[in-house]
């Protein structure tokens, strides 16, 4: 009758047990963000004891507006980028007129943009180059000169630099041309004083400043 003796024995077992809570959680872990409001506000409509935190509810959705308006801003910079390569083909037929129109409306929908008002510059002083008439060919360099200021002024001297340093550049070629041998000067000095920024025109500037008679100099 032994083996009917009540035996007391002792067994450990280790278990790992995820509550309902982490479960949860672990599931959240994996959403998105847009998944994660989204589900938020599932269980807010199915629990109406759950209250809504309104101030995390508020900060994740402007991290996800802020990243949708990053991805906007990123998408319209390419279609800028695409659409001056295709401008630049059209200065390179020489459609002056054409180029212009099509840049005076992009200044519409990228009012600050300063590659636009140096590209705008640039067509009017080519035009200038091509121009027999005197009178035209003054009015169309003072034209780019006023443009090369522009994009100056719209430019960022963080990121803008060798934009700056081509447009200095650029318009102190124009004052030497039209004999404003003294702005020629300051705006040659404007590029020299910037550097050799990469993509710039500091050699440029050097060359131009030599270039300019004695009592500029």
């Amino acid at each position: 009758m032994g083996f009917l003796e009540p035996r007391l024995s002792l067994k450990v077992q280790q278990k790992q047990i995820l509550t309902p809570g982490l479960v949860q959680m672990v599931s959240l872990l994996t959403l998105n963000k847009l998944e994660l409001i989204d589900q938020i506000q599932q269980e807010l409509v199915q629990n109406p004891v759950l209250e809504e935190g309104t101030e995390i509810v508020e900060v994740t959705q402007e991290t996800v507006e802020h990243d949708i308006d990053l991805g906007a801003e990123a998408a319209k910079a390419a279609a800028l980028v695409k659409k001056l390569g295709e401008i630049e083909q059209t200065l390179r037929s020489k459609n002056y007129e054409n180029a212009e129109a099509q840049l005076k409306d992009l200044v519409r929908d990228y009012p600050r943009e300063p590659r636009i008002f140096f590209a705008l510059a640039k067509t009017a002083s080519l035009a200038a180059a091509d121009a027999i008439d005197e009178d035209l060919q003054a009015e169309r360099l003072n034209r780019a000169l006023g443009n090369y200021r522009l994009a100056i002024e719209a430019s960022s001297p963080e990121t803008d630099r060798a934009l700056i340093s081509r447009a200095h550049e650029a318009m102190g070629r124009i004052h030497a041309f039209l004999g404003n041998n003294s702005e020629a000067e300051k705006e040659f000095d404007e590029a020299i004083r910037l550097g050799a920024v990469a993509g710039g025109a500091f050699d440029a500037a050097v060359e131009g400043k030599k270039k300019l008679p004695p009592a500029n100099r």
